[in-house]
């Protein structure tokens, strides 16, 4: 296989993902913030696309290979919040809207892998939380720290977690998303990717789209705390 990596960033004159408000993470119209996410993440796969078939195809290394994109969300303040929810719209279009609107008024068609208009696409590699929290999670960082997570058991079971770093265990895999098409002209070989933090999404040709589960829970927030204690002089 072939993979590129590639980030969605925010669009011309809009707040950049690290400089984030209050504002522009609360009290937002949930169907809004899905449609931006969108948006910003569908301009990044299309430029990746459109680079594949006038370059990357002709080359003799690309020949029976699947290709895979890479990519990271960084087009809205709220992308670690509304989870994967966006990457399921634009390529499964579960819910049939057809399309979603920019603000120039053009239409972007949703539900790229229930057809064969992206076959030279073998799947998407998605997360959205490989954010500075999981090297928090997973190194020896000094200082004193509190992680609310929440994994989903069975595809639908919410459970919640509280716990000090000592407490608290995240694998490099958890939070990854693969969305599979089902229509690839070169399909993706499995076997690299069967790691259970690694949630799957499949087509089934009667059931529709499918996703595995981690036993455990699929891991799909995670926000972090510092606590920085004063000592006695300063208080």
């Amino acid at each position: 296989m072939a993979i590129e990596a590639v980030i969605a960033s925010h669009a011309q004159g809009d707040v950049p993902e690290w400089e984030k408000t209050i504002e522009g993470i609360v009290d937002k119209d949930l169907g809004t913030a899905y449609t931006q996410s969108i948006i910003r993440l569908a301009n990044a796969l299309i430029n990746k696309s459109d680079a594949f078939l006038k370059r990357y195809a002709a080359l003799p290394q690309m020949r029976g290979r699947s290709y895979v994109i890479a990519i990271s969300n960084y087009g809205t303040q709220d992308f670690n919040m509304i989870r994967d929810v966006p990457m399921q719209w634009l390529l499964y279009d579960h819910f049939d809207l057809g399309a979603v609107v920019k603000p120039n008024g053009s239409k972007i068609k949703l539900g790229w892998f229930k057809d064969d208009r992206f076959a030279h696409i073998s799947a998407v590699m998605y997360s959205a939380l490989a954010t500075f929290g999981k090297t928090r999670a997973l190194s020896a960082a000094e200082g004193e720290y509190v992680f609310q997570a929440i994994r989903i058991r069975k595809n639908c079971e919410p459970v919640q977690i509280v716990a000090s770093k000592a407490d608290y265990s995240e694998t490099l895999a958890d939070g990854l998303r693969l969305f599979v098409n089902p229509h690839a002209a070169v399909p993706l070989d499995l076997g690299p990717f069967e790691d259970d933090c690694i949630r799957k999404f499949l087509t089934h040709p009667e059931h529709g789209v499918l996703s595995t589960c981690h036993p455990d829970g699929d891991l799909c927030m995670r926000m972090i705390q510092r606590i920085v204690r004063r000592n006695d002089a300063e208080v």
